[in-house]
């Protein structure tokens, strides 16, 4: 199996506890200096448990508690970002918060909630929907393939969290399964996909592929296949200047130092994707040149 450059984790598999929580009221104290330079200030919120997504408690769905926080801000957007998982979070009356807690023994909300064992709290809208996909999917224990099935049915719907759990799930498997790693092509290419899923999986398993000492040529084939077709699906500049800029000249060694790859290979089997490609590139009105990609796609491989 082939090592990624980096682990992927996942908040939603990392916790023993998921908590929905809503802020009831907040009594906030004046901001003033810390040593550390930061500003600091405290606050006391009266919140209710509005459900356990994950975990056990001593607290039922309903009750409602009393919690003491400490926010840090930076005081200026030069400095480095505050600490503490409260820090920055906006403390209104009726907000609902996701907490993400990690203690295998405490059941007790209050000192979950503490920094420490707590390690992130986030806005519940917008990434509720995720966080309830992946923690079905675990509870179902789906396998890789059906977790792309999942991801392609969800589309546009699909968010940070869900994605980085497929990640964690799929990408270390997929590296080593050739029908697995062309699922994932399939889920990445997509056209309804949300643009935040796209561009995550995207670079993800291109830095996986890119950075592997001997990665299959078949898998390279297959990942600079996925990336011109993503050129045709994709309306984000930003994700498809990306791809004609540095992505595919990196992958295909135009640039960047990795082995050259020939056209003639890469499309070995498949001209009519060959030509539809060309007219992708000939379509291509973003920021990026497709010129080389064009010399590089018209080269046969007994060119020099």
């Amino acid at each position: 199996m082939m090592a990624t450059e980096q682990e992927h984790t996942s908040m939603v598999l990392l916790a023993t506890h998921v908590l929905l929580l809503r802020i009831d009221d907040a009594q906030t104290g004046e901001w003033s200096g810390a040593p550390d330079g930061f500003l600091v200030r405290s606050a006391r919120l009266t919140m209710t448990l509005l459900e356990i997504l994950k975990g056990t408690l001593h607290k039922r769905p309903g009750d409602q508690f009393h919690l003491r926080v400490t926010q840090y801000s930076s005081g200026s957007p030069r400095r480095p970002v505050a600490p503490g998982v409260w820090s920055g979070q906006a403390l209104d009356p009726g907000a609902e918060l996701l907490a993400f807690c990690h203690d295998n023994d405490d059941r007790v909300l209050e000192s979950l909630l503490a920094e420490g064992s707590c390690q992130q709290i986030m806005p519940a809208d917008g990434a509720l929907g995720d966080v309830r996909l992946a923690l079905r999917a675990e509870s179902e224990r789906l396998s890789s393939s059906a977790l792309l099935d999942v991801a392609r049915s969800e589309g546009s719907g699909l968010g940070y969290m869900f994605v980085e759990y497929l990640l964690a799930k799929v990408l270390e498997p997929a590296l080593s399964d050739e029908a697995l790693f062309d699922a994932l092509m399939q889920t990445i290419e997509t056209p309804a996909l949300s643009l935040i899923a796209r561009w995550m999986l995207l670079k993800a398993v291109y830095s996986a592929v890119a950075n592997a000492p001997a990665a299959p040529p078949e898998q390279v084939h297959r990942l600079a296949l996925m990336l011109f077709r993503v050129l045709e699906v994709c309306t984000d500049a930003s994700v498809t200047d990306n791809i004609v800029r540095v992505f595919l000249p990196n992958l295909l060694g135009l640039q960047g130092g990795l082995a050259v790859r020939n056209a003639d290979d890469v499309f070995h089997g498949l001209p009519e994707e060959r030509s539809k490609v060309k007219e992708i590139l000939d379509r291509y009105r973003g920021n990026a040149s497709t010129a080389a990609l064009l010399d590089w796609l018209e080269a046969k491989k007994d060119q020099p």
